[in-house]
């Protein structure tokens, strides 16, 4: 049991450097790019802006995205095998049943809101976008993400209501 717990502490730690480290370096990337050579004219069109360190700002959102995509496949592969084990009831809240909802509606979700996202050619700042499969991904990602938003600030307010009649 001492071995769990100093396991789950060094995770718990790990995560809140790892954070920290995320955010301190998030802040500085940012504040470089607004602060360095922000209003840069482009090169190649007139009356556009290009910002001196935009290269540095794509590549560190493309490594987060990378890290990110790794750590969820990673964790959902460690959940799926170690899901088994798993209790159904822990402190009176049931765990399996969310963990098999989520690991089913988060996916169903995302394909059903890419089926239904729009694909018609969007114009911002003169330029036309018109590839269907980006356009109906950002759709996904932004009505998923709304939802998923509503979803948990509805149960969150439910949850506290309900213990507040509790007691």
């Amino acid at each position: 049991m001492k071995k769990n717990k100093l396991k789950i502490k060094d995770n718990k730690r790990l995560a809140n450097i790892s954070l920290r480290v995320l955010c301190l370096l998030t802040l500085v990337i940012f504040s470089l790019f607004f602060l360095v050579g922000y209003d840069m004219p482009s090169l190649t069109k007139e009356g556009m802006v290009e910002p001196l360190l935009t290269n540095t700002v794509l590549v560190f959102t493309y490594i987060v995205l990378f890290l990110s995509i790794a750590i969820a496949v990673w964790s959902l592969i460690k959940e799926f095998l170690l899901g088994a084990q798993l209790p159904s009831v822990q402190n009176g809240i049931k765990v399996k049943l969310i963990r098999n909802s989520t690991f089913i509606s988060v996916p169903t979700l995302l394909i059903l809101f890419f089926l239904l996202g729009s694909s018609s050619p969007l114009k911002v700042n003169g330029i036309t976008f018109n590839n269907a499969f980006w356009l109906k991904a950002s759709d996904m990602f932004i009505f998923v993400s709304i939802l998923l938003l509503l979803i948990g600030i509805v149960y969150a307010t439910w949850g506290t209501i309900k213990s507040y009649r509790r007691a």
